[in-house]
């Protein structure tokens, strides 16, 4: 405690200008000093020297106010909360924006909706794309002239194949899918290589983190 002609400088009429934080005593209760070294305000609580005035903050504006400037590498990322296994450091960045490639696979699983037809294309085949076959006939001879069917006169109907047509060739009904599994993410966030590039961002209200200068 400071006698100064009569009157008592104590607690927070005692503020003045120092290189070092004084070493804290009850007498300093209330106090408050100004560190030139870091340009920060100082009061003296209940058992040490706490910081006064806050000098990062996040305000919803579009550039930092006079005696303030952007953080650098604050841009593009969002506000969180320290704890877990990826935010474990305050006052740092952390967590990405890359997609990681992967793998989407399907089970077997059932769709159900209303009642709908899908139509296609239409297509003839062709001789060529016909699977290989022949055609089986049978012969019936002849006699006097007379035609001798199976249920009439004459010999016992004897079969006969035709020559083989048909080629076994490929063919399509138009427009055609298929079935299987993809890798999706990006391993490049500019062009997008092996997926979709970076785009996605939710909803934000953005802001500026400021910093005092």
């Amino acid at each position: 405690m400071k006698k100064n002609y009569g009157l008592d400088m104590q607690g927070p009429f005692r503020i003045e200008r120092v290189a070092a934080l004084p070493v804290w005593d009850a007498d300093d209760l209330g106090r408050e000093v100004y560190l030139t070294t870091n340009n920060k305000k100082y009061r003296g609580n209940n058992s040490v020297w706490a910081e006064v005035d806050v000098d990062k903050i996040w305000t919803s504006q579009d550039a930092a106010p006079t005696g303030w400037s952007i953080m650098a590498g604050t841009t593009d990322a969002l506000l969180a909360t320290k704890g877990g296994a990826t935010y474990t450091t305050g006052d740092a960045q952390a967590g990405t924006w890359t997609q990681p490639t992967h793998t989407h696979t399907g089970g077997a699983h059932t769709h159900t909706g209303p009642a709908h037809t899908h139509t296609g294309g239409s297509h003839a085949l062709s001789i060529a794309e016909m699977p290989a076959h022949n055609h089986r006939v049978t012969r019936i001879f002849l006699e006097s002239g007379i035609h001798a069917f199976h249920s009439g006169v004459g010999t016992t109907p004897q079969p006969v194949n035709t020559e083989m047509t048909g080629g076994g060739g490929s063919h399509d009904h138009g427009a055609t899918s298929s079935a299987g599994t993809g890798a999706t993410g990006s391993a490049n966030p500019t062009t997008g290589s092996n997926g979709t590039p970076n785009t996605y961002r939710p909803t934000a209200n953005v802001g500026i983190l400021i910093e005092r200068t």
